[in-house]
């Protein structure tokens, strides 16, 4: 006998990978957000959401490789054949879960640094194109076979499929829209940043941080390629690339919206090595603003960003020197220091 082609090693290597990235992320940012900067907010919670069903998402994806993900069905016997495709069926749940509460975790990110009504309307529109695109896939995913055990069961006269066509059809529109949602909240920061009155350099170092939702959009695009590959009568073997490729999109997209809110930790290190960085009040995050317009009014808005934004931009930049603000309607509430 030949050597038995078996992708399932490839593929949990590529699972705990994106897996550790991910989770490493995620504990980073619940350190700086909740432990140096006391500035827990809802995209956090979000974002732990969707950390949880990731690694929902990884389980069930290692236990697909353990019968037979990434392998040649006639190399495998029909009681493992069956588990590995219930594990499918249940990564295509967590998958849209993971999305949905990623995604709407950068959206809210972005609405804490956005203080212009245009850039959170369009922010708003494409957080729920997301949520209704990703929702609806999640139950056309769950409900593709009647009755929903015929999915991994697949005993002729026991129950029936919707068309695999329809499927591919509609995997094409999600990712169309999540490419589109990925990059909307790429350009917005962007769009932001470029007319903030603050020097180049500061700019080309905002433009990154904030503009990484973009990076999952990759592995989407990549993924692309291998859509076709539903229509293949081996599914486990030749659906090999889309599981990868779906684990790293959801790991880049923890990663990603993690990353921007770790600037913190970043000036620390740095600090640390000897390096030295801007200063909260001399061009660091917390100071960007628009040249004023009118009066600064009550003391509320500052070089036409509003408190509430400045706060946000404020726990990116550093922990050495931390003033809260009040919202929109208050004044100065709280001023305080951290130290290392």
């Amino acid at each position: 006998m030949g050597v038995q082609e078996n992708r399932g090693p490839e593929v949990q290597i590529v699972v705990w990978i994106m897996y550790v990235l991910a989770l490493a992320s995620v504990l980073l940012r619940v350190y700086v957000r909740a432990g140096l900067l006391k500035a827990f907010g809802a995209d956090d919670c979000l974002m732990i959401i969707a950390m949880v069903s990731f690694t929902l998402h990884t389980g069930f994806c290692l236990s697909g490789v353990a019968h037979g993900t990434g392998q040649h069905a006639w190399n495998l016997d029909l009681a493992d054949i069956s588990i590995a495709l219930k594990n499918w069926w249940f990564c295509y749940l967590w998958y849209c879960t993971t999305m949905i509460f990623s995604k709407a975790s950068i959206a809210f990110f972005l609405l804490r640094i956005t203080p212009f009504r245009s850039h959170r309307l369009t922010i708003y529109i494409a957080l729920g194109i997301s949520v209704f695109i990703s929702t609806a896939f999640f139950f056309i995913a769950m409900f593709q076979c009647s009755p929903i055990s015929f999915f991994w069961t697949r005993i002729p006269g026991t129950g029936s499929c919707i068309d695999i066509g329809i499927i591919i059809d509609i995997t094409y529109v999600y990712s169309a829209f999540a490419i589109l949602t990925d990059f909307t909240f790429t350009l917005l920061p962007i769009w932001l940043v470029k007319d903030l009155q603050v020097d180049r350099r500061t700019k080309y170092a905002l433009i990154p941080i904030l503009s990484l939702a973009a990076v999952a959009s990759c592995a989407v695009i990549v993924r692309l390629a291998y859509v076709q590959k539903f229509r293949e009568a081996d599914f486990l073997w030749a659906t090999t690339d889309i599981a990868i490729w779906s684990q790293v999109e959801q790991a880049l997209a923890i990663a990603a919206g993690s990353l921007s809110t770790l600037q913190p930790l970043f000036r620390m290190a740095l600090a640390r090595l000897g390096f030295k960085s801007l200063s909260l009040q001399s061009g660091g995050i917390a100071s960007l603003g628009r040249k004023p317009k009118g009066s600064m009014g009550s003391g509320v808005k500052s070089n036409g960003l509003s408190s509430s934004t400045r706060i946000a931009l404020q726990s990116l930049n550093s922990p050495s020197t931390f003033t809260r603000l009040g919202d929109s309607d208050s004044n100065l509430v709280q001023e305080g220091k951290w130290s290392p």
